[in-house]
């Protein structure tokens, strides 16, 4: 989180990686653990629920709407926050032990 708020400052892009990182992992951890009943698990990560990862892609829209407005900037279209949520999800679905948070960043 450093590294968008040096680098990415008040744009749209720190929007979405803090959308991701900040409300879609937090809820995929808490949602996960606590109500997750479907396990997966990808090569090379450890295991995840489904549920878990659903709560990402929700919580990645909801952050992508609140994030920019609570910031002052425009929302981006639906079509796109679907796609960053999708991609978000994946990454943490197949991400290795607890890097999730610095790959979602980068990626």
């Amino acid at each position: 989180m450093t590294w968008v708020g040096l680098t990415k400052f008040m744009t749209e892009e720190a929007a979405v990686i803090m959308a991701a990182v900040g409300i879609g992992d937090s809820l995929a951890s808490v949602i996960g653990s606590r109500y997750g009943r479907h396990v997966y698990q990808m090569p090379f990560s450890n295991m995840k629920t489904i549920e878990g990862s659903m709560f990402v892609f929700l919580g990645t829209v909801g952050g992508c709407y609140l994030y920019p407005y609570g910031m002052g900037l425009q929302v981006q279209p639906l079509r796109l926050i679907l796609a960053y949520s999708g991609v978000a999800s994946m990454v943490e679905g197949c991400t290795p032990g607890s890097i999730d948070n610095v790959v979602m960043t980068v990626v």
